[in-house]
């Protein structure tokens, strides 16, 4: 969990083999793992940061920022049920527009 209070949220760190983009893994743990288990943040490193005793060295571990967050394309709502909320949905999450 990186962040405080409201703001923490659930960040997975990795080391590849090879270079691979975000979308790529999301996309790769969304084949072989149910959704719930499937974290919106990652962040590549080069090698994991060890304590002397080999353990993982938390403290050490980089900050998250949006460039590790799963970018995706804004959807339309789609359906009536789904246009019918869209401006409670709006107001609920304080935005101006959705669009």
């Amino acid at each position: 969990m990186r962040g405080d209070g409201e703001q923490a949220r659930p960040v997975a760190y990795y080391v590849a083999a090879a270079e691979l983009s975000h979308n790529q893994l999301y996309d790769w743990l969304r084949e072989r793992l149910p959704a719930y288990m499937v974290l919106a943040f990652y962040v590549a490193l080069d090698k994991l940061p060890l304590l002397p005793n080999g353990k993982l060295d938390r403290r050490a571990l980089p900050a998250t920022d949006a460039v590790a967050y799963r970018q995706q394309e804004f959807q339309e709502p789609q359906g009536e049920t789904s246009v019918a909320l869209q401006p409670s949905g709006r107001r609920c999450l304080s935005c101006r527009s959705t669009a």
